[in-house]
């Protein structure tokens, strides 16, 4: 059986191969081979040059989408990061706000338990004979004359 090749320079087999959607892949290859070159003489005609500038600009316009495309997702994922940055921040301002407020509330009862102990010891000097409520427990009150040693009484 006699076989043969398709002929690539007919315009429409050049169409069927490089032109279907399912073949972008062998349009791409095609071009990548052949953008940075001259094109060969078979292929040097004015169909072909104006085919390949059709391409040119198909490819440029595909490159320049893919570079918007990748300049969006750049942008998309430095807004995503910088969202994400504030949030700690805020969240770091907040805990921040909390131990401040917890500290104050902290101080606030050391100075209202020093007044206390300090209005205790005034009271003290103020009123000896009055029993602060931790030596109540200690040891019983005793008048002088109780504490000498009973007489002894001769009738």
């Amino acid at each position: 059986m006699n076989h043969h090749p398709i002929d690539p320079k007919i315009d429409c087999v050049f169409k069927a191969l490089l032109g279907a959607e399912d073949n972008r892949a062998l349009l791409i290859h095609f071009l990548n081979a052949n953008l940075n070159s001259a094109l060969p003489a078979w292929m040097d005609t004015d169909e072909m040059r104006q085919a390949m500038s059709t391409l040119k600009r198909f490819s440029e316009k595909d490159r320049a989408y893919h570079a918007y495309q990748a300049r969006q997702n750049y942008l998309r994922e430095q807004r995503s990061i910088q969202r994400h940055l504030e949030e700690l921040q805020a969240e770091t301002e907040q805990l921040q706000a909390e131990a401040e407020r917890r500290r104050v509330e902290a101080e606030q009862l050391q100075a209202e338990a020093e007044q206390a102990r300090r209005r205790e010891a005034l009271n003290n000097r103020r009123f000896p004979c009055r029993r602060s409520p931790q030596r109540r427990f200690t040891q019983p009150h005793r008048s002088p004359w109780e504490r000498v040693a009973p007489a002894t009484h001769i009738f």
